[in-house]
């Protein structure tokens, strides 16, 4: 099965028939293979199109500051300029302004703007 023309897929199921049991290989190796599916492909796919609902991207992509997010992470994936995102300087600026307003959402503890 290619994934590169799959965009979602979709399973009827109800809760007893996808709980693997503890012989049923087939169930188990379906939800590896989605998790895998999943988890392998990243932010931006090997076709260079940027996957918004990966879990990779945590809140950024829809929390109240998912606009500026796309519109800095985009500029930056199709950037040319060396060195590379250099000419979007004002969307990453957007973006970190928004990211301030909502501290308890965007809070990055390894990255500490107080001065010791």
């Amino acid at each position: 099965m290619s994934t590169s023309k799959i965009r979602h897929k979709i399973i009827f199921a109800d809760r007893d028939s996808i709980t693997p049991k503890e012989n049923d290989l087939h169930i188990k190796q379906l939800w590896i293979d989605i998790y895998n599916e999943n988890i392998n492909e990243g932010a931006v796919k090997s076709n260079g199109m940027i996957s918004w609902d990966c879990a990779c991207l945590g809140t950024q992509a829809i929390g109240p500051c998912s606009s500026q997010f796309r519109a800095a992470f985009s500029c930056h994936q199709t950037s040319n300029k060396e060195p590379k995102g250099s000419e979007c300087m004002i969307e990453f600026m957007k973006m970190q302004n928004c990211f301030q307003r909502y501290p308890k959402l965007y809070n990055n503890s390894n990255h500490s703007n107080k001065i010791p």
